[in-house]
């Protein structure tokens, strides 16, 4: 795959994955630092920023995520990464809780990751005996389907919906899955509902790369590696 990989230390890597990743990651700091500033030193300028970034943020996160799935999908020791970050991400929730309570962060994207991983490990041995088109097909569905399950219904604005019972949203001991009270607060929220996106595309990845479809993506490298690259590792 000409000017898709190269190899580095005896390992292949997929440069346009790279340069997802770290287009996602840099527009998720200026959103992190934007959001920072606006809190701590009640700055208009960064709040109006931080607005204006949340409108597309979504793209970015979404893109991250994706990402993160893809490369799950191909590399190795899928259960203890997400544990890892399972872990991480509580730790997260601890540090805010103690530190900063009112902008306490539950269910972030670690949280989501790792549970996408998990998942993964355990049903990859069933998934990987669905064709990958139904695979595929299947979790895009169940995606759009619970995409807004924050709002109270299952479906598709305006063509198919189903209203969930009001009594769940009274709660908040369900905020992993979507559900939640008005009250219910979080600085970073990422439901697992969301999370079959990712799954979605940890299923699709597994399946075409078996098929060495990926191999024949028509992407050039844009970015060399940066000379003291391997000196930082």
């Amino acid at each position: 795959m000409k000017g898709l990989e190269v190899k580095e230390q005896g390992k292949k890597r997929i440069h346009l994955l790279d340069i997802l990743r770290g287009a996602a990651i840099i527009v998720m700091l200026v959103d992190h630092i934007v959001f920072d500033i606006a809190f701590l030193f009640d700055s208009l300028w960064a709040a109006q920023a931080y607005d204006a970034i949340a409108k597309i943020a979504f793209i970015f996160s979404g893109t991250f995520v994706s990402v993160s799935g893809v490369c799950a999908a191909l590399g190795r020791n899928t259960a203890l990464r997400g544990a890892q970050l399972t872990l991480m991400g509580v730790g997260i929730t601890l540090f805010t809780a103690f530190f900063m309570p009112e902008l306490i962060i539950l269910n972030d994207v670690l949280v989501l990751l790792g549970f996408c991983m998990l998942a993964y490990a355990v049903l990859d041995k069933y998934l990987e005996k669905l064709p990958y088109w139904l695979g595929i097909t299947l979790f895009l569905i169940i995606f759009v389907i619970t995409y807004n399950i924050e709002d109270g219904y299952i479906g598709i604005k305006g063509l198919l919906t189903l209203n969930l019972n009001e009594q769940l949203y009274t709660v908040d001991w369900l905020y992993p899955f979507g559900i939640h009270s008005d009250k219910f607060v979080s600085a970073n929220y990422y439901p697992f509902s969301r999370g079959y996106f990712c799954l979605w595309l940890l299923l699709m990845w597994e399946s075409l790369s078996k098929r060495t479809v990926h191999r024949a993506l028509p992407i050039k490298t844009l970015l060399r590696p940066l000379p003291f690259a391997d000196e930082i590792r």
